[in-house]
């Protein structure tokens, strides 16, 4: 599927990184160099390093806990360094790692990388900014699937994301994102034959 050169370049450029064996020492040496300020627990995902990857596979937030969990079994872990999340700890049904992600920021470019339990490196997330927004995000996967979404800007949230799915057989999706009166997510569809085709619609 054409995706358009720049985008292209990006997405080959990301591949090798991911593939590369510096990509996890570079995250960890970065991640050392922060200084850890505090901790969140979660059931399921709380936040997205995507903006609204978890609405865009058709679940919503869930809310961070308050204080820390009996057990770690099926829970996810979230460290902040000057309230930034800077590392994400998900564990499995028994308490154990199931994988981390490691996050980096920068003014322009910022990345997520997705390591598994026995620390290998499988997904590598990228996002974009022009103006302190985020225009485009990527995601790549050691299996060589990929995500590549468009953002567009109104009064300062975010109302439309092009969709650039490997599997679609369109070169892209646009997605329309609906807010409820309390500023929260309350759908993201599209439109298919003259019908609206909801992605995610909160419950």
């Amino acid at each position: 599927m054409a995706i358009g050169a720049d985008y292209e370049m990006i997405l080959a450029e990301m591949r090798l990184r991911l593939k590369s064996g510096d990509v996890l020492s570079e995250f960890l040496e970065l991640n050392n160099n922060l200084e850890p300020s505090s901790e969140k627990w979660a059931n399921s995902i709380a936040w997205n390093f995507i903006p609204f990857y978890s609405e865009l596979t058709g679940y919503g937030l869930n809310s961070f806990l308050i204080g820390s969990p009996k057990n770690k079994k099926k829970k996810i872990q979230y460290i902040f360094s000057n309230d930034a999340i800077v590392e994400i700890n998900t564990f499995n049904s028994q308490g154990g790692a199931a994988d981390r992600s490691f996050i980096r920021y920068d003014e322009s470019t910022s990345e997520m990388l997705t390591v598994d339990e026995d620390n290998i490196p499988y997904r590598l997330s990228r996002t974009l900014k022009k103006e302190n927004l985020i225009v485009s995000s990527f995601i790549v996967q050691d299996d060589g699937q990929y995500w590549v979404y468009e953002y567009r800007w109104e009064l300062g949230v975010i109302i439309g994301i092009r969709d650039f799915s490997l599997n679609s057989a369109k070169p892209f999706v646009d997605l329309t994102v609906a807010y409820n009166e309390n500023g929260e997510v309350d759908s993201i569809s599209y439109l298919f034959n003259d019908k609206q085709v909801f992605v995610y619609e909160k419950k």
